[in-house]
C-alpha cells in the first residue's frame, strides 16, 4: 500500500459515511425512488439544514466517520511490521500478533506447552527453544509459563536450574527432587552413583573436568581427566563405596611418588615419567579446582540416571544462592552434562524431558549439550535455554559451536536487549527473518495525468524486525517464532502471581 493509497483510505473512512447516511435517511424518510429522484434529491440537498432528519443524518455520518477514522489509525499504529509499505509482498517472514499465531498453532485434543499465550506445536517441542533478552526483560516469566503448562500436562520430566529457589517456591510438588549441597532437603549424591560400565569413567570425566576455554590449557585438563579416571577406577576396585573425598585426596594431596605407585599399570602412569613434572603439577592443579565443589555434596545413593530412567513425571530442581554460584558452577554444570549424556544413551523415549536453563552462558562449558540438541529428539529431550548476549556464548563455546547451539534451537523468543550489544541485536534480528516485496514510487505531480506519472516498481529485501526495534522493546514484550512457514508473532505478556495453599521455602539451609 502506497502513502497515497493510505491517504485515500483515511479520507474515505472519515468522509464516506456522511453522504451514505444522508442518502439512506432521505430514501426512507422522504421516499426517494427512481420516479422522484430527479426533483426530490436537488430539493433535499438545498434544504438539508432546514430538515432535521437530514442534518441529524449528517451529524450521525460524521460521528461514524470519525469513529472509523480513529479505528483505522489505531489499526495502522498497531501493525506488527513497521518497515517500508509494500505494494505486494513476494516472500519472506510474516509478522502477526501473538493471538493470530496462537490460532494457527492450537491443536485440538492435545495438552500443549505455551509461551506468551501461544501454544507450542507438539512436533516442535523437541526442536528446542532459545530465549534471548537482557536482564529484567521477562525471560523468567516465559520460563514459568512453560513450566506451568508442562505441569498441567502431567506427563513430563523437568530439570530446572533455579537460582535462589524461585521456581521451588512456585512449582515444587511432593515427590520432586531438590539437588543442592546446601539445602537439607537434597538427597546425597556421588559421581560413583552414575558408574555402571567401564566406559562411564571416560564419559563422565569430561562432565567433571569440562573443556577449557583456552586451547593452551586444554592439555592440562586432558591430563587431569586421565588421572581422575584411573584413580576412580582403582578406588572402586579397592572399596565398595569410595567417596569423592578419597578421589580428591589421591588426585591432589598425596605426593607424586605415592600417586605414581597408586596408578601403576594404568595409562596415567605415563604422566609420572622423568621430565613430566610440570604437566603432572598442572593437571593436579586443575583437578583441585574441579573436584572441590564435589566435596560440598553430602554422601548418598541418589542417581541422576536412575531418576531419568524412572518413567514417573516430576521435577528436579538444581538450586543455589547467588553468592554460591561461582564456587558451585563446576558441580552444577557437571550434573547437567551427566543428564545430557545419560538421556542420549537411553535411546527412543516417548516421554518428554524438559531442560529449563536460564543464562546458559554463565555455566561451564557443557560438552554434551551440542549432541543433545542435534540428536536428542528421539530421546524426548526439549531444551529451553535463556541467554543475555551472543558475545558471552562465543566466549564460552567459541563462534562455531555457539552458532551450532543457537542454530539447533529452531524455536525461539526474542526480547529486548541493550543498544550496545550490537552483535546480539544483529543475531536476534536475523533470526526473525527478512521480507521481500515490491515498493511503488510515484513520479511527477500526482494531481496531473500524463506519462511522467507512471509508478516505478522497486523490489526490496528488508529485515522483518530491525535491531533498533528489538532494542526498543519494552519489558515483557517480544517476538516468538517456530520452524517452518509459521508466521512470527509479536506478544505482550504479563507477570503472573502463582499462589499455593502451603508455601514452600526456596532454600532451607543445612
Amino acid at each position: 500500500m502506497t502513502e497515497q493509497e493510505r491517504g485515500l483510505i483515511f479520507l474515505c473512512s472519515l468522509l464516506g459515511p456522511i453522504p451514505f447516511v444522508w442518502f439512506i435517511t432521505a430514501k426512507f424518510v422522504y421516499g426517494i425512488n427512481s420516479e422522484t429522484a430527479h426533483y426530490l434529491v436537488p430539493y433535499l440537498l438545498k434544504n438539508t439544514f432546514n430538515l432535521w432528519p437530514l442534518w441529524v443524518a449528517i451529524i450521525a455520518g460524521a460521528v461514524i466517520g470519525l469513529c472509523g477514522f480513529i479505528g483505522f489509525i489505531i489499526y495502522d499504529k498497531g501493525r506488527v511490521y513497521k518497515g517500508p509499505r509494500f505494494k505486494r509482498v513476494l516472500r519472506g517472514t510474516k509478522l502477526v500478533r501473538a493471538s493470530s499465531l496462537a490460532e494457527k498453532t492450537k491443536e485440538r485434543g492435545h495438552k500443549q506447552l505455551t509461551v506468551a499465550g501461544v501454544p507450542v506445536p507438539t512436533e516442535y517441542e523437541t526442536l528446542h527453544f532459545s530465549i534471548g533478552g537482557a536482564t529484567g526483560t521477562g525471560k523468567s516469566t516465559i520460563i514459568k509459563e512453560a513450566i506451568y503448562s508442562s505441569l498441567k500436562r502431567g506427563t513430563d520430566k523437568r530439570i530446572v536450574l533455579d537460582p535462589n529457589g524461585e521456581y521451588v517456591e512456585t512449582f515444587y510438588r511432593l515427590g520432586d527432587v531438590i539437588l543442592s549441597p546446601y539445602d537439607k532437603r537434597s538427597p546425597g549424591w556421588s559421581m560413583f552413583n552414575e558408574i555402571r560400565d567401564d566406559f562411564d569413567y571416560d564419559l563422565y570425566a569430561v562432565s567433571i573436568i569440562q573443556e577449557s576455554k583456552e586451547r593452551s590449557a586444554e592439555e592440562w585438563y586432558r591430563y587431569g581427566r586421565l588421572i581422575y579416571r584411573e584413580v576412580s577406577k582403582k578406588l572402586l576396585t579397592l572399596k565398595r563405596s569410595p567417596t569423592m573425598e578419597e578421589v580428591m585426596h589421591w588426585c591432589t594431596i598425596v605426593e607424586n611418588e605415592k600417586l605414581k605407585e597408586f596408578v601403576k599399570g594404568t595409562p596415567a602412569e605415563a604422566l609420572f615419567i622423568k621430565g613430566a613434572e610440570r604437566a603432572t603439577g598442572s593437571a593436579r592443579f586443575v583437578l583441585g579446582d574441579k573436584l572441590a565443589p564435589h566435596l560440598k555434596m553430602p554422601a548418598g545413593d541418589f542417581s541422576l540416571r536412575d531418576w531419568l530412567e524412572d518413567d514417573k513425571p516430576g521435577t528436579l530442581f538444581i538450586t543455589w544462592q547467588e553468592q554460591m554460584k561461582k564456587s558451585l558452577n563446576p558441580l552444577i554444570s557437571c550434573w547437567l552434562d551427566i543428564m545430557f549424556s545419560s538421556l542420549l544413551g537411553m535411546g527412543k523415549r516417548d516421554q518428554r524431558t524438559l531442560f529449563f536453563i536460564d543464562e546458559l552462558e554463565s555455566l561451564e562449558y557443557l560438552p554434551n549439550l551440542q549432541d543433545l540438541l542435534t540428536k536428542g529428539r528421539k530421546s524426548g529431550a526439549s531444551v529451553w535455554a535463556g541467554y543475555q548476549t551472543y558475545s558471552q556464548l562465543i566466549e564460552r563455546y567459541g563462534i562455531n559451536i555457539a552458532e551450532t547451539l543457537l542454530g539447533s534451537m529452531r524455536s525461539g523468543i526474542v526480547m529486548g536487549s541493550s543498544r550496545l550489544g550490537k552483535e546480539t541485536l544483529e543475531q536476534m534480528s536475523r533470526a526473525l527473518g527478512e521480507i521481500e516485496g515490491e515498493v511503488e514510487h510515484k513520479q511527477g505531480n500526482p494531481f496531473q495525468a500524463g506519462i511522467g506519472n507512471r509508478p516505478r516498481i522497486e523490489t526490496r529485501t528488508v529485515r522483518a524486525v530491525t535491531p533498533t526495534e528489538i532494542s526498543e522493546l519494552k519489558n515483557l514484550t517480544g517476538y516468538v517464532y517456530f520452524p517452518g512457514d509459521l508466521p512470527v508473532g509479536k506478544f505482550k505478556t504479563k507477570h503472573v502471581q502463582y499462589t499455593r495453599k502451603n508455601p514452600v521455602p526456596g532454600i532451607i539451609m543445612r
